[in-house]
């Protein structure tokens, strides 16, 4: 039942209670990405913006390249002439899905090779990026699952630091990392930094979260359909 208004203040608070009621009645976001903004602001999906460090545990990821014969175009989402997706950088080839793949493997393919890029420069005409799957530090089980995608620039470094902490048998699952932008360059340099291990709440929620992650970590590149 609506109660009886007073004053100003009681309309603010009853309709600051009406909006919460509201938005728990809201659908799921279907947002789920992270973005990298090349003015270096990371911007969630919550509507969150900060161009400083953050912090989240990533509980799954995915490698990914992607090959286009025309420049991107804004606004116009298409499929890759070729792409290729896998948990293993070692195992990538064609999508099922390619027409016209440019080789078997990413491997041994020639738009794969440093100095291909269609633009010139040293560049690879291939993009080669990973998709990560991540909570925050204080995730439950019913925490949403984000997404971002590190460009080849940050993909080394994750790769630099997956091998850190193989090398002390640390399970990447169970550690907090720190994001935030490489101050030492002009573009959005994505650095990547463990800072401590996750709390035994968020150890007790990991299944549920893995299972979650996995899923969302899954790259489709196949816009056509």
């Amino acid at each position: 039942m609506t109660k009886s208004i007073v004053s100003l203040d009681d309309l603010r608070k009853q309709l600051t209670e009406n909006l919460k009621n509201e938005q728990s009645r809201l659908p799921p976001s279907t947002n789920t990405r992270i973005t990298v903004g090349q003015d270096k602001v990371f911007r969630f999906p919550d509507g969150v913006q900060t161009d400083g460090n953050w912090s989240a545990v990533i509980l799954a990821y995915q490698y990914f390249n992607a090959f286009y014969k025309k420049r991107y175009v804004p606004g116009q989402i298409t499929s890759p002439n070729c792409w290729a997706a896998n948990m293993d950088a070692t195992a990538l080839a064609p999508d099922s899905s390619v027409s016209a793949p440019e080789a078997k493997s990413c491997d041994n393919c020639p738009r794969n090779e440093w100095g291909s890029s269609l633009t010139g420069g040293r560049g690879k005409a291939c993009s080669n990026k990973v998709r990560l799957a991540v909570v925050p530090p204080n995730a439950t089980n019913e925490s949403e699952v984000w997404t971002i995608d590190l460009s080849p620039t940050a993909q080394g470094l994750f790769t630099k630091v997956l091998r850190e902490l193989y090398a002390k048998d640390a399970p990447l699952q169970m550690v907090v990392m720190e994001f935030g932008f490489d101050p030492k360059v002009d573009f959005p340099k994505v650095t990547i930094r463990p800072i401590e291990s996750i709390s035994e709440d968020v150890a007790q929620a990991l299944p549920v979260l893995i299972d979650k992650a996995q899923k969302a970590a899954r790259v489709d590149l196949n816009y056509n359909e």
